[in-house]
């Protein structure tokens, strides 16, 4: 019982913090096409990339939840976890290709040297 209620909770948090990295990549994106210089924008993607891993990818593995889950983030409708998470690292490869920043994003998503970095903060 108490499992089932963690996990539940954990769950409830997951869509919580992936409502906020949508958020973040949505500012993000907003300030690249309204500045010139965008030099501060790769290392937020890159903060919001190690979020995004630890919070969302790394907790699904954890708790070992199905792809095809239902999840509500905001006032989006109904989608399954895999089709968040699929548009979501479309979204930051996007953004990464743009600000020129994808290696940087590649290392955090395969716990390469940024990812290492981060986790030591």
């Amino acid at each position: 019982m108490f499992s089932f209620l963690t996990k539940g909770l954990e769950y409830n948090k997951l869509a919580k913090n992936l409502g906020a990295i949508k958020e973040n990549l949505d500012n993000i994106q907003v300030a690249a096409y309204a500045s010139y210089d965008n030099s501060y924008l790769g290392p937020q993607l890159v903060q919001v990339t190690y979020m995004f891993k630890t919070e969302i990818l790394e907790k699904m593995d954890k708790y070992n939840w199905p792809s095809n889950s239902p999840i509500f983030i905001g006032n989006l409708h109904k989608k399954t976890l895999g089709e968040m998470v699929t548009n979501t690292i479309t979204e930051i490869y996007s953004l990464a290709q743009e600000l020129r920043f994808e290696q940087y994003i590649k290392e955090v998503l395969t716990e390469g040297e940024t990812y290492f970095i981060l986790k030591q903060k």
